[in-house]
């Protein structure tokens, strides 16, 4: 039987008195979940193996405590999948949340902004659901605004770098933004998606008129790329 399930970003807990288990707990016997997919890079055409992930159920009860429990622990294997099965307990099923965490180096990777993963409520037992995962190796954008005394109020720009990134399916967008606003002299470097397609909008008003362009580029690993732009 499969069960729907809802979705929601992972919130990075900042609690004290929290009672964390450090031990896995056991295999799971019978009535399992199933958390599984794969993990791949540059546009989904290599896999990435060998990365740790697991998946813990979180209980916050504020800022003076809290509950964590780990759930289940495995690596991906050579062709990038994972699989993760475990029982969910009677206090499980109507408190907290499960969150699904994995260790990827950040600086071979543009890490998904869920905070290295993604958060599931309402899951239940004898449940499987599918949950892959797109980890971009770096590419690097530099951005220039080539005339920045040019740009007093009531002017206004920014510069926008979107590609895909992160869990897939899922609610809600599947794809990680770095917004450049264009205060600032000098230059800003900007970590992007390497060996896939980098969505650019810029949008710039000026004098009341509203200017919003698109362009794409696709660039190698660890390339590093100079975009301009001005008023």
């Amino acid at each position: 039987m499969k069960a729907p399930v809802r979705m929601v970003g992972i919130a990075l807990l900042l609690f004290t008195g929290c009672r964390k288990e450090n031990q896995v707990e056991p295999a799971c016997g019978g009535s399992c979940t199933v958390i599984k997919g794969r993990f791949v890079t540059d546009n989904g055409a290599q896999p990435i193996s060998k990365l740790p992930v697991e998946i813990k159920w979180i209980k916050s009860t504020g800022i003076i405590g809290g509950t964590i429990r780990r759930k289940a622990a495995t690596k991906t294997d050579a062709s990038g999948y994972y699989e993760l099965r475990f029982y969910v307990k009677d206090d499980e099923l109507t408190d907290g949340h499960f969150a699904v965490q994995y260790a990827g180096n950040s600086a071979d990777y543009v890490l998904d902004r869920e905070n290295k993963g993604a958060s599931f409520l309402d899951l239940t037992r004898d449940t499987v659901i599918t949950s892959d995962w797109l980890l971009p190796r770096k590419a690097y954008i530099d951005f220039e605004l080539t005339n920045p005394t040019s740009t007093p109020s009531p002017y206004y720009g920014y510069t926008t770098f979107s590609f895909a990134n992160g869990s897939f399916p899922r609610q809600g967008r599947f794809g990680y933004g770095v917004v450049v606003t264009w205060h600032d002299p000098g230059t800003t470097r900007v970590e992007v998606a390497a060996n896939q397609l980098i969505d650019i909008e810029t949008l710039t008003t000026k004098n009341g008129v509203r200017v919003v362009t698109h362009d794409t580029i696709r660039l190698r690993p660890g390339s590093h790329y100079t975009h301009r732009d001005h008023y």
